[in-house]
């Protein structure tokens, strides 16, 4: 499954959020992060290391990027200098929606710069 290409649709709040089955098929398409429940919502996530504070930076800043003109934010959490979790999920439903997917594999694209 590819969502590199789509593009994001506004939520109106009213979407349910994505069932266990289809989040399922759909990590497929971002091998490298993971679902789990945070408060009891569905969610996606990756971890990374990078080699120092300034990559971190300069990766943050990448994704905020992407994810300003997609008009959806992840959760960017850095710790120990070099250390950055991304989380993903779409507040407005609270759980996931094909919208993070999509941002997951952009954020994924960004990798291979």
């Amino acid at each position: 499954m590819d969502f590199s290409h789509k593009k994001c649709i506004p939520c109106s709040g009213s979407e349910d959020p994505l069932s266990a089955d289809k989040i399922a098929t759909y990590m497929s398409a971002v091998p490298n992060w993971q679902h789990a429940k945070q408060d009891g919502m569905d969610t996606i996530s990756r971890h990374l290391e990078l080699k120092n504070f300034m990559a971190v930076i300069d990766l943050v800043n990448k994704i905020a990027t992407v994810a300003e003109d997609r008009g959806h934010h992840p959760n960017l959490h850095l710790h120990d200098y070099k250390q950055l979790d991304i989380v993903v999920y779409t507040h407005k439903i609270g759980g996931l929606h094909e919208n993070d997917f999509i941002l997951a594999q952009q954020i994924e694209e960004l990798l291979k710069e």
